[in-house]
């Protein structure tokens, strides 16, 4: 610092003028003694009263200022050199900053967690419930002797003429099943986009964060943690932070939903197909008999079909099969609940993935850049 040099250098002087004085003093007065006093009294005395207040005065002054700074000025140029200097206390702080900002964070994501998991307990509660009535629903308004009798005569027209008339009554009859699956699978993606959108929150925080802490502490440490640290700053944000798409999760969750039901009304209808198959055959060669006398009105054909059928069918068949379309229904039903619980697993991995894993794995490189 040029005050301190110049104050160092004034010290010099001073003790430079002193001595100079003590000298001057004693050589004046051998120099009076020796020689005759008379020869030069009034230039004697003169320099010696001028030289003396100005010793005393610089003394006076500067000591004080020396004093207080020259401690600092040696121990600046020994740190310039890089022998003395102890960085632990400012390493110290900045490590204690990055462990609380990440331990914070790691509390702030646990409560989500934990609120996460009790909303899923009771949303799976609400769905299994709500598709244990579709499945009574569609059971019941399949189910029905009038509504079996028409669903052979479905499967018989498709037969002789084409079509799929059987697949489309199935689907009208399990139109409640079929919501209450989509239902289920809306209210627990939701669940997850709420989930992504509180991780996402607690992560950027954390990024805010470990900016501010190293934006702030970092130039005071040494060049090389500093010059590291600097480097990961950039890095923070695209490391913890991430984006989250509203209505991602539910598209995925809506178009998985919708493929398992459009397979699951297939193989339903193939299903009672089979099941009808003795009916089906006797209506469908009355049905094609009546088309090759030629064309009838589709309300012939049915009837021509609806013949087939005796009493004791109309009577006896839906109490045969009821049972086992509600394991079918019920089969579906498990399915479905397997799929959502599994697309569940999926974006949890991926979510703890994007937030506390990477978050960890920033937090461990930032105290490494720091030993």
């Amino acid at each position: 610092m040029p005050c301190l040099e110049w104050l160092m250098k004034a010290n010099t002087l001073a003790s430079s003028l002193t001595t100079k004085a003590v000298k001057s003093t004693t050589a004046s007065s051998s120099y009076m003694t020796e020689s005759s006093a008379a020869e030069h009294p009034v230039k004697a005395r003169s320099k010696l009263w001028r030289t003396l207040p100005l010793v005393l005065i610089a003394s006076v002054l500067l000591s004080p200022w020396l004093t207080k700074y020259l401690p600092s000025a040696t121990k600046s140029n020994t740190a310039s050199c890089g022998r003395v200097v102890d960085w632990s206390q400012g390493l110290s702080q900045i490590q204690d900053d990055l462990r609380k900002a990440n331990s914070r964070a790691a509390q702030e994501e646990s409560k989500v967690w934990q609120d996460f998991g009790k909303r899923v307990e009771g949303v799976q509660k609400q769905n299994h419930k709500e598709t244990s009535n579709g499945v009574d629903s569609a059971v019941s308004s399949l189910v029905r002797a009038d509504q079996i009798g028409w669903l052979v005569a479905d499967y018989a027209q498709d037969k002789v003429l084409g079509g799929d008339r059987a697949k489309s009554r199935v689907d009208n009859c399990s139109s409640a099943f079929t919501k209450s699956l989509k239902d289920s699978a809306v209210r627990t993606s939701g669940l997850v986009d709420c989930l992504q959108q509180e991780l996402a929150a607690v992560n950027n925080r954390y990024a805010i964060t470990v900016g501010e802490i190293i934006d702030q502490q970092g130039p005071s440490l040494p060049k090389a943690n500093f010059a590291h640290l600097a480097e990961l700053r950039k890095q923070v944000p695209f490391r913890v932070s991430f984006q989250v798409g509203t209505g991602a999760v539910a598209a995925t969750f809506e178009i998985a939903t919708a493929r398992g039901t459009k397979a699951a009304v297939v193989k339903l209808t193939q299903w009672l197909a089979s099941k009808l198959a003795p009916q089906i055959g006797k209506a469908s060669v009355g049905a094609g008999a009546a088309v090759v006398d030629g064309p009838l009105p589709i309300g012939d054909i049915l009837t021509v079909c609806l013949a087939a059928w005796t009493v004791y069918d109309v009577a006896t068949l839906p109490d045969q099969i009821r049972t086992e379309v509600i394991e079918q229904f019920q089969n579906v039903e498990s399915e479905h609940h397997r799929m959502v619980d599994t697309h569940v697993k999926l974006s949890v991995e991926e979510l703890t993935r994007k937030s506390s894993k990477a978050r960890e794995t920033l937090h461990n490189e930032l105290l490494a850049a720091l030993k």
